[in-house]
């Protein structure tokens, strides 16, 4: 969800889904893992558009 603050724009990200034991790896890595990802992937996206900002 993206909304107007004073200092430009907030995004409110909510991640869903069923992570069983074992399947994508092993518990507390597996989860360190994607939310490392998302992270990469939001600072990316936040690069980019600071960029065409200017």
């Amino acid at each position: 969800m993206f909304e107007p603050i004073d200092a430009g724009t907030r995004l409110t990200f909510t991640e869903q889904g069923v992570h069983l034991d074992g399947v994508h790896g092993p518990g507390p890595d597996a989860a360190a893992g994607r939310e490392s990802g998302t992270s990469d992937l939001l600072d990316a996206i936040g690069k980019l558009l600071a960029g065409l900002d200017s």
